[in-house]
């Protein structure tokens, strides 16, 4: 995967009155990541699986705090957004057995408006992917199946 350019990590702090970001964890339906797409709005994003090749692999997500950087080039990765989410994709088979990535989408999505402002990869090597969602707001995050069952959706909802 190409590294998305930046030059260095910036996130503002967070209010107390944001939502509290609850770690959580499970397995995917799928060891292959095919596809990311962000509600123009601002308001989902949906990661998009394949038929699996092998195991399941296992998701989470966590609250990130900077300073980010790709793993594999230690080049500094600036997230735009209050409040950052990291959301761990593990056990996934990165290249088919022609060495073509199995995801070929973009690097970085930014939707045109609402909470999340920024969709970025953090790192893919060795079966792991992990991406960092900048989001404004306190308004609460969690991750959901969506109606395909191969896929994950991370939503922004308001707060209770």
């Amino acid at each position: 995967i190409a590294s998305a350019s930046a030059t260095s990590a910036s996130v503002a702090s967070v209010s107390p009155s944001a939502c509290a970001i609850e770690p959580s964890s499970g397995r995917l339906a799928s060891n292959r990541l095919v596809g990311v797409a962000v509600d123009p709005g601002g308001s989902w994003v949906r990661f998009q699986f394949g038929s699996p090749t092998g195991p399941p692999g296992a998701g989470s997500l966590e609250v990130a705090v900077p300073p980010f950087n790709h793993t594999t080039s230690g080049q500094a990765i600036e997230v735009v957004g209050e409040r950052v989410v990291r959301i761990h994709l593990d056990g996934l088979l990165l290249f088919d057995e022609l060495g073509n990535p199995t995801y070929g989408g973009p690097d970085r999505l930014r939707p045109t408006g609402g909470p999340i402002r920024d969709v970025v990869v953090e790192e893919a090597f060795e079966g792991v992917m992990n991406w960092l969602i900048g989001l404004d707001g306190p308004d609460c995050v969690r991750l959901r199946q969506g109606l395909d069952p191969l896929s994950l959706e991370l939503v922004v909802a308001p707060t209770e």
